[in-house]
């Protein structure tokens, strides 16, 4: 197997003193030139840089040469880090360079995450430290006897790439990687959270790694709206593979459905479409190809193949010969483009035949040169293959085979099997199956070696085959608790054949590894060499060669592509399903099987640090109806507040922050706002918008912060606590709530792997608020509760799993009891986490399930199945305010649902913006009908039909009923769906006290008395510009509505869109936070 290996040798020992002078780096322009020599000498050209003994921050600022990196400064002394920090925020860089206090002798990193360590003071930390935390190929520099030396961290042996669709160009998709096994640690997470619908093809194609880099095509379309006016927004995109860093990206010409499958979608009703997901050609998966430096590609579809550079996108060459690319293998060095070109217009014109002429052409990957071209039949997609120097493919009825190096034939024969799915060549056989049928042949002559009858396995899995240790493995097999093939199962069977004979060798049966109530996922499974790794629901691990079986429901790949196993991790990337709503993980992610030297916890005695302003507080907080004193202004996260705003407002104010901005919060003539990747607390004078402190956090805060008694309380993503003075921002205490200092990457940023949210949550006297991702990673997610004046532990607990113990019990399809974290809620005397209820002392509430699909009477609260922080507005997602947690239901007909709410004292107040739908997903045509704001009278709840005491349903919405996509079938509105797949989901049966139709996109919403502010981008779409309005690129719109009747009293333009429910009532006036990076006042006229 081909190694990206290191090419320097590792350094015996560290300089523990400072290298660099005082003098040299005091100098901006020194900084530079020695940061452009450390690039140079390294060339590391992306990534993750960690500066050790920092200093002043100027080589720290200068190595951020471009946007591909990100810098973190470590350094001992508070003085310089306090310099440094003003430094870098002077360069504007602040946040992608950072720099925080450290003095310790191990590394705050996860292992193989960071791609440089420049070091200039080591202080404590040994060479094999750093060693850990590079991730391999990375550099670690060091200034010695006048000049820049490396040590560069070799390739590991355990570990393997995945450089095509199906690993390599052997079509065997099997990682020879001994680390991967079943996920319990993150390594990295990228955006998005979500791909762009369950109605477009599939939005992540093709995805591979190499000498430690990911390349994907991905789709940037608007997220959560289907409309064919939209267009698509394809990119090659170029991550970095051990820590999720973007190092490049570049736009695709044509490609998407309009390219391969016009006629389903140009001018269709979309309401009546089903499964558009997997609309996506197997082809399109295999043109990428990554081969050390080198990227083989087409930039459009259908074009001739690009060599480009890996490190930067960058185009060496366009192979001509290769115009109509449709497929891309890569082996020893040579690059074969299988081409397909049809007739062109004038040729048919003259009579030409309507044939399409397809064509192999090998070119050399190092000097681009066509080795040779050859016409050929027509191949199926993904049955070309390449071992040992032997290109084969079937072709018709054809299995033939060419010389790699001349392109001469081999040998041909006409194979029994008509139709397989897939082909692998190795060890010298090659292996096809197909719907009922396994069949060998030699690759030397095409002799043929077995063949077998065996059992149909439906779904993506029906196309698996993998030769693992010279056995042959098919997809799991759903069998009886006997092994007896069946049509669905939670049981698995597995059978390995001998390569060359055929024989059976070996049988492997888990019990309740499974979940059958739902189908196989649309996309191929993918091996180690230790697990077959299954996607029936989720990601499920079968061990070849112990009992380590894994069910992970909580995982899900992109459609048509899956999973991919590579560099001791599954890189799992974001989905467009709605299965395991609240705790299927989001995101582009790296995971881990569970870490082997994991540090030890802290213990509870040394979490907390206290500051110069410990015991030194002065409670000035009243309790005035004018201070909005955290997010969405209480414990309860209401959004509103009965102090009165004048219902004609004008901006009396703005002030440009820049960067994200989090909501505002605001007590006592203060403004507290964050600007979230900055890691900045920005405090401002109500009246005027004056600066009055700021305060750098360790990380990004991704929520405002909690006021409390002279207080100011608020969490970070590295995993930390914050309690400052309000009066002048001098910290108080602050408290480690991860249980070690470990960090990964997020976001291509430096992030604990236990954050905290921004929102400390508190009540009755207590702070509480939990460090973690999710109840499935990393240990879980811990929850406590602390005595808010001095950081004293006062509670704790911890949510965890449930892992599931194959054998003995499983998971159920469609949901699952874990959780991912959020912001907490407090309501009726307990704590809320999305799904989770746990009591003040943190004990964990025990919810029964209601039906197969999740539903749980939890209590009454607000929630979001996303998350409350997640603004992207997937069209499957929703708030709720409710007692009951949904599960696998949609709720667009149901009362005190929708893309966002507030809740008073009466009524619940809420926009929807999906009020119509298709077979799967709900959908939203902009400037047409405009969005829906409603009241309902809080006693209104969701209901069900089909659940015991439920009534009629109501019509009320502009589609009540839905085509299943079959003929003229509809699915009726009083269509049973309790506990039923694909159905009307959750309705009401009383009317909403009031509905309103405004052509504004409502992404935030106050009450203040009796008044209803909302505020978004105008709903209009521009033929020319389809995205402006989504874009801020058309202003946005403030209109005041009566919250008694709906009635518009009033409205007043905005510059720019404010920020997903970033619009507060303070003071007599509102506050927002704006997508421009501004804050701005409104006040009365």
């Amino acid at each position: 197997m081909k190694r990206y290996l290191a090419i320097e040798s590792l350094m015996c020992i560290l300089l523990a003193v400072c290298l660099l002078s005082a003098t040299a780096m005091a100098n901006e322009n020194n900084a530079v030139m020695i940061a452009k020599e450390i690039l140079d000498t390294t060339d590391v050209q992306g990534g993750i840089v960690v500066h050790l003994g920092c200093g002043d921050g100027t080589l720290t600022a200068a190595l951020h040469a471009n946007d591909r990196y990100t810098i973190h400064g470590l350094e001992a002394d508070p003085a310089k880090v306090a310099e440094a920090r003003s430094y870098i925020r002077k360069q504007g860089v602040y946040g992608t360079v950072s720099v925080e206090r450290h003095s310790g002798s191990s590394l705050p990193y996860s292992e193989n995450l960071v791609n440089l360590v420049v070091v200039q003071d080591a202080g404590k930390v040994r060479m094999d430290e750093i060693m850990r935390v590079l991730a391999p190929g990375g550099v670690v520099c060091v200034w010695r006897r006048g000049k820049w030396d490396k040590a560069v961290k070799a390739w590991p042996g355990n570990i393997d790439q995945w450089t095509h669709f199906l690993h390599d160009a052997s079509n065997n998709a099997v990682a020879e990687d001994t680390v991967i096994g079943p996920p319990r640690s993150l390594q990295w997470v990228a955006p998005p959270l979500w791909l762009r619908s369950h109605e477009t093809p599939s939005g992540i194609q093709a995805s591979v790694t190499a000498a430690g880099r990911l390349f994907y095509f991905f789709d940037e379309g608007l997220i959560g709206i289907t409309d064919e006016r939209l267009p698509d927004r394809w990119s090659l995109v170029c991550r970095d593979a051990f820590n999720g860093r973007l190092l490049w990206k570049r736009p695709l010409g044509s490609w998407g459905w309009r390219q391969w499958n016009l006629e389903r979608y140009q001018g269709k009703d979309w309401t009546t479409m089903r499964s558009a997901r997997t609309d996506v050609p197997n082809a399109n998966q295999r043109c990428i190809v990554a081969d050390g430096d080198r990227l083989y590609t087409t930039l459009s579809y259908r074009v001739p193949m690009s060599i480009l550079d890996a490190a930067t996108g960058k185009t060496i060459t366009t192979v001509e010969a290769t115009r109509g690319t449709s497929e891309i293998l890569v082996s020893n060095g040579i690059v074969v483009a299988y081409a397909e070109q049809e007739p062109e217009a004038a040729a048919r014109r003259r009579g030409a035949k309507n044939e399409t002429k397809a064509t192999l052409v090998a070119v050399s990957g190092r000097t681009q040169k066509v080795l040779w071209n050859k016409q050929i039949g027509q191949i199926r997609p993904l049955l070309l293959a390449i071992d040992k120097g032997r290109i084969v493919y079937l072709s018709g009825r054809d299995l033939v085979a060419l010389d790699l190096m001349d392109g001469n034939n081999l040998w041909k024969i006409q194979p029994k099997q008509a139709s397989p799915k897939t082909l692998v060549t190795v060890s010298d056989t090659i292996v096809m199956q197909g719907g009922k049928s396994v069949s060998a042949y030699d690759a030397a002559d095409g002799r043929l070696l077995w063949q077998k009858t065996v059992p149909p396995i439906g779904g993506g899995e029906g196309d698996d085959l993998f030769v693992i240790d010279g056995l042959v493995w098919r997809g799991m097999l759903s069998v009886d608790e006997e092994g007896k093939p069946m049509r669905k199962s939670p049981h698995a069977l597995v059978i390995g054949w001998d390569l060359r004979s055929g024989c059976e060798k070996k049988r492997i049966l888990v019990k309740n590894l499974r979940s059958p109530e739902h189908h196989h996922r649309c996309y191929r499974n993918k091996a180690t060499v230790r697990y077959l790794i299954s996607s029936y629901e989720g990601a499920e691990f079968l061990d070849f060669k112990a009992d380590n079986h894994s069910q992970n429901n909580w995982l899900r790949g992109a459609c048509r592509y899956g999973m991919m196993p590579a560099n001791g991790m599954l890189y799992v990337p974001p989905d467009q399903c709605f299965c395991q709503p609240g705790a299927k993980f989001l995101g582009f992610a790296a995971v881990m099987a569970g870490r082997n030297n994991a540090s030890e916890v802290v213990a509870d005695q040394q979490r907390l640090e206290k500051g110069p302003a410990y015991g030194a507080v002065t409670d000035t907080q009243s309790d005035s109806v004018g201070n909005w004193p955290t997010y969405r202004h209480d414990s309860a996260r209401s959004g509103a507040t009965s102090a009165s705003i004048a219902s004609n407002v004008a901006v009396d104010w703005k002030i440009t922050l820049g960067g994200r901005l989090t909501a505002p919060v605001a007590a006592e003539g203060r403004l507290f706002v964050a600007e979230t990747n900055e890691h900045t607390l920005n405090v401002l004078d109500m009246a005027t918008g004056k600066t009055l402190w700021q305060f750098i956090a360790d990380g990004r805060i991704d929520s405002p912060p909690t006021i409390y008694r002279g207080m100011v309380l608020f969490g970070s993503k590295d995993g930390r606590v914050y309690c400052l003075r309000a009066s002048d921002g001098r910290l108080v205490w602050r408290f480690l709530a991860a249980p070690d200092d470990r960090r990964i990457a997020c976001f291509d940023q430096v992030e604990s792997a236990w954050p905290v949210h921004g929102s400390v949550l508190v009540d009755n006297g207590t702070a509480y608020f939990t460090a973690g991702r999710s109840t499935y990673l990393d240990g879980g997610i811990r929850v406590y509760g602390l005595e808010p004046a001095t950081g004293k532990i006062l509670h704790k607990g911890l949510l965890e799993g449930p892992h599931r113990n194959v054998n003995k019990d499983r998971d159920l399809a469609f949901f699952t009891l874990g959780a991912n974290s959020d912001v907490l809620v407090s309501e009726g005397g307990y704590l809320y986490m999305r799904q989770k209820k746990m009591t003040p002392e943190l004990k964990e509430v025990e919810i029964d399930v209601l039906s197969s699909k999740g539903a749980q009477d939890v209590g009454m609260h607000v929630f979001s199945t996303a998350g409350l922080l997640d603004g992207s507005w997937y069209n499957r997602t929703f708030w709720m305010y409710s007692k009951r947690w949904p599960g696998f239901q949609l709720a667009n007909q149901a009362p005190k649902t929708g893309q966002l709410l507030v809740v008073g004292d009466e009524k619940t107040y809420a926009v929807r913006a999906f009020y119509r739908r298709n077979v799967h997903s709900l959908m939203f045509f902009p400037g047409r009908e405009g969005y829906m704001l409603f009241a309902d009278y809080n006693t209104n709840e969701p209901q069900i039909v089909g659940e015991a005491g439920s009534r009629k349903p109501l019509k009320w919405l502009p589609q009540s009923d839905f085509s299943r996509a079959r003929g003229n079938e509809m699915r009726k509105l009083e269509s049973e769906a309790f506990g039923l797949d694909k159905m009307i989901g959750y309705t009401r049966a009383e009317p909403p006290a009031w509905k309103n139709w405004l052509d504004v996109r409502i992404r935030a919403m106050v009450k203040a008395g009796e008044i209803l502010f909302v505020a978004g981008p105008p709903d209009v779409l521009d033929s020319k510009d389809p995205f402006a309005a989504f874009e801020a690129r058309r202003g946005a719109r403030l209109v005041v509505v009566s919250a008694a009747d709906g009635k518009k009293l009033s409205e007043t333009p905005l510059e720019s869109p404010p920020i997903f429910d970033g619009m507060i009532a303070a003071g007599g006036c509102l506050f927002a936070s704006l997508e421009d990076g501004s804050i701005i006042s409104l006040a009365a006229k």
